[in-house]
């Protein structure tokens, strides 16, 4: 059985671990608490006074591990798709075994801390059925982007958005969807969410979201 993750009152996650160990044999229930993060199915959580924060950090390493791309980081790389996905010739069985490790992956960023990957790997999945040299250039782009912006996380306040560092601009759903979003050029970030870079420091500003 997969972990459990509960977002409730402590009242309330006491009474169902109680029950549900009456059920099943279960592990030690570890909580979220200052200065103790979880793992999570690849997704690094910890708090502060100010919020709940995910990091894909850990992950992301260990994907470029799997994929035997590690050190590939280039601080050029601001966006994780730099142009249109050309270039129709076929690959190899072994590159697309590779395409669709790579590509799984991202789907798993994407989905999780990571919405500023929603865009490419949109994109780049389109090629699932029959990898191109052009999406498999693609898929590699993005994962050097993630190597290269690996301490992005995701900050979650109950009275605002908190930033710690540089943050990209927010855009409302609004915004989003009125705006061409073309070869990546700009990050779609939900406007309940910010981007920031990882410092381990408490953000010490907070931004109210707006619609």
């Amino acid at each position: 059985v997969d972990d459990l993750l509960l977002r409730s009152s402590l009242a309330n996650s006491e009474w169902f671990y109680e029950r549900l160990k009456e059920r099943f044999d279960c592990k030690d229930v570890q909580w979220l608490e200052k200065g103790k993060p979880l793992d999570h199915l690849g997704m690094t959580i910890f708090k502060d006074d100010t919020g709940v924060y995910i990091s894909m950090q850990d992950y992301i390493r260990t994907m470029l591990v799997k994929l035997g791309m590690e050190g590939c980081a280039n601080p050029g790389i601001k966006t994780p798709i730099k142009k249109a996905i050309d270039g129709l010739t076929p690959v190899s069985m072994q590159e697309k075994a590779f395409f669709m490790s790579a590509c799984g992956m991202l789907g798993w960023l994407a989905m999780t801390a990571r919405p500023d990957l929603k865009y490419s790997h949109s994109r780049i999945s389109q090629h699932m059925s029959e990898p191109t040299a052009g999406a498999l250039e693609a898929v590699r782009h993005a994962v050097r982007y993630c190597a290269t912006w690996d301490k992005l996380y995701v900050c979650i306040s109950r009275t605002g958005l908190a930033r710690c560092g540089r943050i990209t601009r927010i855009r409302t759903m609004r915004e989003m969807r009125n705006h061409k979003i073309n070869a990546g050029h700009s990050w779609p970030v939900f406007h309940f969410m910010a981007m920031c870079r990882q410092t381990g420091r408490a953000p010490r500003h907070l931004y109210r979201s707006r619609r």
